[in-house]
C-alpha cells in the first residue's frame, strides 16, 4: 500500500470519528425537538378547550335556562361533541402513559351531558326554572371540575417538556465533551 492511500485511510477514518459524535446529536436533538412540538401541540389543543367547557358550555345552558334561546337554536350539543371529540383524539394519538386525566375528563363530559340532557327533558316538560337553575349550578361545578383535571394534563405535559430538556441537554453536553475530547 502506497503512503497516499494509507493517508486517504486515515483522513476518511478520522473525519468519521469526529463526525459521529455530531451525526448522533443532530439525530437526538431532531427526536426531542420533534417530541417538544408534538407536547406543545397537545398543550394548546387542550388550552383551546378550556374556555368551551368553562365558559361556553355553561353560558349556552344558561341561555337556555333563562329562556332566551331554545335547545334546538343552541350550539350546547356541538360544543360538548366538540369536547368529546377533541379529547378522544387526543386520548388516541398520545403516546403517553399518564393519559388519566384526559380519560376522566371525558368521562366527566359524560356526567355533564347528563346534566343537560336533565335540563332538556325539564324544559320539555315545563318544569320550573328553579330546579333547571340548580342543575345549571352542577353543570357549571363540573364544567370547573373538567377545568381543573385539563390543567392538570397540562402540568405534566409541562413536567414531561423540563425532563426533555434537561435530558436534551446532558446530550448535547456529552456531544461537545466527545467532540473536544476527539481534537
Amino acid at each position: 500500500r502506497s503512503i497516499t492511500k494509507e493517508v486517504n485511510v486515515s483522513n476518511l477514518v478520522l473525519t468519521a470519528v469526529l463526525l459521529f459524535p455530531v451525526v448522533i446529536s443532530i439525530i437526538v436533538m431532531l427526536i426531542y425537538t420533534a417530541s417538544y412540538s408534538a407536547s406543545t401541540s397537545r398543550m394548546e389543543t387542550v388550552a383551546s378547550l378550556k374556555p368551551l367547557i368553562n365558559v361556553e358550555i355553561p353560558e349556552s345552558v344558561w341561555s337556555i335556562v333563562a329562556g332566551r334561546t331554545t335547545f334546538e337554536n343552541s350550539d350546547t350539543y356541538d360544543l360538548i361533541d366538540n369536547v368529546n371529540n377533541t379529547l378522544s383524539k387526543l386520548i388516541n394519538e398520545s403516546d403517553r402513559n399518564e393519559n388519566l386525566e384526559l380519560t376522566v375528563a371525558k368521562r366527566t363530559m359524560l356526567t355533564l351531558s347528563d346534566y343537560v340532557q336533565k335540563i332538556q327533558s325539564n324544559v320539555a316538560q315545563e318544569i320550573p326554572v328553579v330546579t333547571n337553575e340548580a342543575i345549571l349550578e352542577e353543570v357549571r361545578s363540573v364544567a370547573s371540575l373538567i377545568n381543573g383535571m385539563l390543567d392538570n394534563y397540562i402540568m405534566h405535559e409541562v413536567e414531561d417538556v423540563a425532563t426533555t430538556n434537561a435530558l436534551l441537554g446532558r446530550i448535547t453536553m456529552i456531544s461537545v465533551i466527545a467532540e473536544v475530547l476527539l481534537l
